[in-house]
């Protein structure tokens, strides 16, 4: 093959690439798994700094607590909570949003939060953790790893944000 024939391969995977990362950033999965185009998913420049900065700090908390494998050994000791104490504080600080999406995750994961530090809920604090780890993704440029699919505003396509609604639906109930 010419190297011309080489740069036109090269040049349609990249732009192929590009454009299914623009449509994974603006579709999501509802709650019947059909995939569809999120109009009101917020982009990066209608989420205010504050909110981002919140954020990536309550993202930094849960990472130094459970990532990178932590949360296989994690145990609820008085230092541990007071961090995820400290997380919580900074969730209750978010303002009110235009985007309902980015609301419902953010109070997704901070009713996680609540569940998780009272009743020593690891999964409860793993689900919040990956929710703030998408938002992290997409709102502050984080370089993660993993994209865990939890948030429908963040990174990924949310195909577990039923398994995060009906996680506290269990725990309300029991």
């Amino acid at each position: 093959m010419s190297k011309l024939g080489e740069l036109a391969v090269i040049t349609i995977v990249v732009v192929s690439v590009v454009l299914c990362i623009q449509y994974t950033k603006r579709t999501y999965y509802g709650d019947d798994g059909v995939i569809i185009t999120a109009k009101s998913k917020p982009m990066l420049n209608e989420v205010p700094v504050e909110v981002k900065a919140i954020i990536a700090v309550v993202h930094g908390i849960l990472d130094d607590l459970l990532g990178w494998g932590a949360d296989e050994e994690f145990q609820f000791t008085v230092s541990d909570k007071k961090q995820l104490k400290a997380a919580m504080d900074k969730m209750d600080g978010i303002p009110p949003l235009s985007s309902d999406i980015l609301s419902a995750d953010l109070q997704n994961a901070q009713d996680l939060l609540k569940v998780g530090v009272i009743r020593e809920d690891l999964k409860a604090i793993q689900y919040a953790y990956r929710i703030l780890n998408d938002l992290d993704i997409t709102f502050n440029d984080y370089f993660g790893d993993k994209v865990w699919n939890y948030s429908l505003a963040g990174a990924g396509n949310g195909k577990n944000v039923e398994k995060v609604r009906k996680y506290l639906n269990l725990t309300d109930k029991g």
